[in-house]
């Protein structure tokens, strides 16, 4: 999610729960955001082992080209950096 949907999102999950604290909710919506990245990584790699041993093929160009970037290192630093 962009930055803007972020904040609507916040903004509207927030207008009709106003007695949550909106930086705990901040806080946890970025952890969930870790490990929802950490999910998307490690079955990435997976499907990109399988592929390449032969174990199970990756059905479209486009899942392999996705499953490639959420490997690349740029990627894995915006997410993982601390």
């Amino acid at each position: 999610m962009r930055p803007a949907g972020e904040e609507r999102f916040i903004n509207s999950y927030l207008a009709e729960r106003s007695h949550l604290d909106r930086d705990l909710l901040t806080r946890q919506l970025s952890m969930m955001k870790r490990l929802i990245a950490l999910r998307a990584v490690s079955w990435c790699s997976w499907a990109i082992w399988a592929a390449a041993t032969g174990s199970r093929a990756i059905s479209n160009q486009e899942t392999l080209e996705r499953s490639n970037g959420y490997l690349d290192p740029v990627f894995l630093e915006s997410v993982f950096a601390t």
